[in-house]
């Protein structure tokens, strides 16, 4: 297009000079003369009808780049509506995933089969995401569910501080709540350029809090007070979590290997259930 402006202007330069030339003879196409001079607002025909010809071409052109941004646009929007309802279900889902669990201790009165250290790790694993998440300002569609988890997991390990036997020494209490309240203040004051260090230490402790139950699991040949639908809701959860990552979180590759590693986890525990029980 620009190029054919060029060429459009330099045509009508060259007829106007011709014509002036034709106008004063002997004179330099450079000179003009008086009473002869061609208005600026005078086009050729051939110029006039070049221009009327390009104008509906380019109007065309920027009605369909415009058409192709708003159907773009549209598009992410709607992404964005389902990945965002995705997140807050998830959040809703959250709320009662370690309840069943709360129950079933309460109601057997024991916490034979449950790794105290898989509770400490999981803690911790919760708190690195948790902080992540708030350090790179994501949405909060995509982190909040685990403070419902935090709190609920807090009830899990105050109940087995209550009924393990032996019983766990005050000592041990406030060692574990100094500890846990020292990682959180630690991690929320990381310089940026460590905050992927949050992530890797989420990855171990998924996998060692996962191995500990799973070994106990191998060990006893039994699932023991553990509840099946945490697991389930905890798989669909980390999928659930793969997508809204990757619309709102800049497809961060490190949450996604985290998800996908916690999702492994929970399968195995799941068919630690079937093969078990």
């Amino acid at each position: 297009m620009r190029t054919l402006v060029v060429c459009l202007t330099f045509y009508s330069a060259c007829a106007t000079g011709f014509l002036s030339a034709q106008q004063c003879p002997g004179s330099r196409v450079s000179q003009t003369c008086p009473g002869n001079r061609v208005s600026s607002r005078e086009k050729s025909p051939l110029s006039s009808l070049r221009s009327s010809l390009t104008i509906p071409r380019a109007s065309a052109s920027s009605d369909e780049g415009l058409s192709k941004r708003g159907g773009a646009a549209e598009e992410g929007s709607v992404k964005k509506k389902v990945a965002g309802a995705l997140g807050y279900l998830v959040t809703a889902g959250a709320c009662i995933t370690k309840l069943p669990q709360v129950k079933r201790i309460v109601d057997s009165g024991s916490v034979d089969g449950i790794s105290l250290t898989s509770q400490y790790f999981e803690t911790v694993s919760l708190t690195s995401k948790l902080v992540y998440h708030k350090l790179h300002e994501y949405p909060l569609s995509t982190w909040l569910e685990n403070v419902a988890l935090l709190v609920q997991q807090a009830i899990i390990i105050v109940l087995i501080w209550k009924m393990a036997v032996p019983a766990v020494s005050p000592v041990h209490v406030a060692l574990a709540i100094t500890a846990q309240s020292a990682y959180t203040m630690g991690a929320l004051k990381l310089p940026e350029k460590f905050w992927p260090l949050l992530l890797v230490a989420k990855t171990v402790v998924t996998i060692l809090s996962g191995g500990a139950q799973i070994k106990l699991n191998y060990l006893s040949q039994s699932t023991g007070q553990l509840a099946w639908s945490p697991v389930l809701l905890r798989i669909f959860g980390n999928t659930a979590r793969m997508v809204t990552t990757l619309v709102f979180a800049r497809k961060d590759l490190s949450l996604l290997f985290l998800y996908c590693t916690s999702a492994a986890i929970q399968i195995a525990l799941g068919i630690q259930f079937i093969m078990y029980r």
